[in-house]
C-alpha cells in the first residue's frame, strides 16, 4: 500500500510539480501577521476581506482568497495579540519545515492546497460562512504534525513540557464540543479538515502516513 501511495504521489508530482510552493505555511503565517499589522491602522479592513457569498457572486472575487486572513485581529489589538502572532508564526515555521522534511515540498503543498479548497467549498455550501476559518489551516497542519511527530514536546506557558500528541487530543476534544454545541459545524469541520484525513489521518491508520 505504501509503495502504491508513493507511486501515486510521484505521478502527481511529475504532472503538477510546478505547483510546489516551498515554505507555504511560512508565507501563510507571514501574510496573517501582515494583515494583523494593517488592522492596527484600519480595524475595519476585515470587512473588506471576509467571505461573503453574495458579494463574491457579485464580482468581489478577491474574497475567495482574502477571507483566509480576514480575522487576523481576532486575538485583539495589543500585547496579547502581538504575543499570539509571534508564537503562531514561530510554530507555523516549525510545522512547515517538519512536514516538508517528512513528506517533501510537493506533498506538503498539496496538503495545504487541499485544506484551502475544503475551506472555500465549506464557506460556499453551508448557510453561514465561518469567521476566522482561515486559521483552521493551522489546525489541520497541527494535526498532521502531531500524527507524524507525536513525541515532540511543546512548552506550555513556557514552562511545562507536553508532548504534541496530547495537545492534538485536546484540540480534537474542543472541536467535538464545538460540534455538539452547534451541529451545523460538523460538515464544515469535515470539509475543513478533509486534507488531514486524506493526507495524514487515514494513512496513519493504515501505517502509511509517511
Amino acid at each position: 500500500d505504501a509503495g502504491r501511495h508513493m507511486s501515486r504521489i510521484d505521478r502527481l508530482e511529475r504532472r503538477l510539480g510546478g505547483l510546489s510552493f516551498p515554505g507555504f505555511l511560512r508565507y501563510y503565517a507571514i501574510l496573517h501577521a501582515l494583515v494583523y499589522v494593517l488592522q492596527l491602522v484600519r480595524p475595519d479592513i476585515g470587512m473588506l476581506l471576509e467571505f461573503d457569498r453574495a458579494r463574491i457572486l457579485s464580482g468581489e472575487v478577491w474574497r475567495v482568497v482574502t477571507f483566509l486572513f480576514a480575522s487576523s485581529g481576532f486575538a485583539g489589538i495589543g500585547l496579547i495579540g502581538v504575543l499570539f502572532f509571534y508564537f503562531m508564526v514561530m510554530i507555523a515555521f516549525m510545522m512547515n519545515d517538519a512536514l516538508e522534511s517528512a513528506w517533501g515540498v510537493f506533498k506538503t503543498t498539496m496538503f495545504h492546497y487541499c485544506g484551502i479548497l475544503g475551506l472555500i467549498v465549506a464557506n460556499f455550501l453551508l448557510p453561514n460562512a465561518m469567521a476566522g476559518s482561515g486559521f483552521l489551516l493551522y489546525g489541520s497542519a497541527f494535526f498532521a504534525f502531531a500524527t507524524l511527530f507525536p513525541r515532540v514536546e511543546f512548552l506550555m506557558f513556557l514552562i511545562i513540557p507536553v508532548q504534541v500528541r496530547y495537545l492534538a487530543w485536546i484540540q480534537a476534544a474542543v472541536l467535538v464540543l464545538g460540534v455538539l454545541g452547534d451541529f451545523y459545524k460538523l460538515p464544515f469541520f469535515l470539509l475543513a479538515y478533509a486534507n488531514y484525513l486524506i493526507w495524514a489521518g487515514i494513512p496513519a491508520l493504515r501505517g502509511t502516513a509517511q
